[in-house]
């Protein structure tokens, strides 16, 4: 582990600002042509790269994450920052998985408390995700394939996994946590809200400069 996972609420300077952002932007699901070349597998629909879209935004972000691990230093990097949309009729779990890249941040824009990020560790340590549940989680993505059949490969997936975190999603809530920790949402709707749910995510590719890993640093204490 190199990245403890932190949680900072009142986390963007004007949030509604972000969410009037969010509205003028298409977005796309994972079968649009975009996506569907990167092969991608997630809930609802995403917008491009806002390092493409909204650059001084991308920047403004990423930078603002990375501060909070690194207050006294600038930081290069490297992450993919989109605005995803999931719909309210998404009345189910997520499927619990790890991302390749070093550090993820989720920031909650919608009022969504019940549908945060949870953290998971394998029951067994051979629990290994495989090719074979990939491809069930991009069909039930991809498609809207919520049979009965996807529904108990899910649950029988996720069922491998004891939860050691739970995230709840406030409003303006940001969390960061190393993208090889299991993770997943345990349901994308909430009781309090009838809304769509609207997330701001980041994967940081490379973190690059004269930096220090603050897990490890706290390790040689």
């Amino acid at each position: 582990m190199l990245f403890p996972s932190l949680v900072q609420d009142d986390f963007l300077n004007d949030v509604e600002s972000v969410i009037e952002l969010s509205k003028k932007l298409p977005f796309k699901g994972p079968t649009d042509d975009f996506f569907n070349k990167i092969n991608g597998g997630w809930p609802g629909k995403r917008t491009d790269c806002l390092s493409v879209v909204n650059t001084n935004f991308y920047i403004y972000f990423c930078s603002k994450v990375l501060k909070l691990y690194y207050p006294g230093e600038n930081i290069g990097f490297e992450a993919e920052l989109y605005f995803q949309i999931i719909p309210s009729t998404f009345n189910f779990p997520g499927w619990i998985h790890q991302d390749s890249n070093p550090l993820n941040a989720v920031c909650y824009l919608s009022n969504h408390k019940d549908s945060g990020t949870s953290l998971y560790k394998p029951k067994n340590f051979y629990n290994v995700y495989s090719d074979a549940i990939d491809t069930l989680k991009k069909k039930s993505y991809q498609d809207s394939d919520f049979s009965e059949e996807n529904a108990a490969a899910r649950d029988a997936w996720n069922n491998k996994f004891d939860c050691i975190l739970d995230v709840p999603s406030y409003r303006n809530r940001v969390f960061c946590f190393e993208g090889s920790k299991y993770h997943g949402v345990k349901n994308f709707t909430s009781e309090n809200t009838e809304d769509d749910r609207l997330t701001l995510i980041c994967f940081f590719q490379k973190i690059e400069g004269n930096i220090k890993y603050p897990a490890v640093e706290s390790r040689k204490i």
